[in-house]
């Protein structure tokens, strides 16, 4: 039995929540049970084994905490699971014996975070363990904490989240900032999605449309993008337009 996985969401995304869950069923047929949090501004029913909703006007960081810490107390022997942005699901197969092997290592060499970069990178994956190769997160890669898809340990994951807190700390893009003493994992294993998942600033990814191959959920994003174009005009001609006057005024 795989490792269960937690999804973070928002009531704006949960349209594409159970469709996607249907890619992953087909992408990843052995994972675990799949657990989500999201907001309350929502009473769409998700096809997942329990749905944690808090208050709407929280950050992501203190949602992420609170979901996080309600999940521990209804499930206490539970010490990891993945964490999983909602629109980085596995758009295709995922390679299961490597995903096993990898959270054999993770259990058995006790770490506290094991990242699946959804992108090419240059790092030296100089870690060699049971065939599988990693790399140490370096300290002066500023995206240490980086999220997306991965393996955190529970207890961990809380700390991060409280340091986040007392920083100030709101969105996921600062808590991937957040540098530990602790040292993260990544793995060389690429997640089976593209760049930025399905949803890339507010709009669908059209990379994600082709990558696809699962028919019902590629016509939905397909639906959306179609949708979202006169806003993506729209925004692409005010871009435009303030980069003009940028320019004028530093001529």
């Amino acid at each position: 039995m795989s490792f269960p996985i937690i999804f973070l969401t928002y009531h704006k995304m949960e349209h594409f929540i159970n469709p996607s869950l249907e890619v992953l069923d087909e992408s990843w047929p052995n994972h675990g049970d799949v657990y989500i949090i999201s907001d309350d501004k929502s009473d769409r029913i998700l096809n997942c084994k329990k749905l944690y909703r808090f208050e709407y006007s929280l950050s992501w960081i203190n949602l992420l905490h609170k979901g996080i810490t309600k999940f521990q107390k209804d499930f206490p022997d539970i010490e990891a699971t993945y964490l999983i942005l909602d629109d980085l699901i596995p758009l295709k197969p995922v390679d299961e014996l490597t995903i096993e092997k990898n959270e054999s290592i993770f259990k058995h060499r006790k770490w506290n975070f094991l990242y699946y970069p959804h992108y090419k990178n240059g790092f030296n994956y100089n870690i060699s363990i049971n065939g599988q190769q990693f790399v140490q997160t370096p300290q002066e890669w500023p995206f240490y904490s980086q999220i997306g898809a991965g393996l955190l340990r529970l207890d961990y994951l809380l700390r991060l989240c409280e340091y986040a807190i007392d920083q100030n700390l709101h969105s996921p893009w600062e808590f991937e900032f957040i540098k530990s003493n602790e040292i993260h994992y990544i793995s060389s294993y690429q997640w089976p999605t593209v760049r930025d998942g399905y949803s890339k600033q507010r709009y669908i990814n059209f990379k994600a449309i082709t990558f696809l191959n699962n028919g019902t959920f590629k016509n939905l994003l397909i639906l959306y993008y179609l949708k979202q174009m006169p806003s993506r005009v729209f925004v692409f001609f005010i871009q435009k337009k303030n980069n003009i006057k940028h320019r004028l005024k530093g001529s």
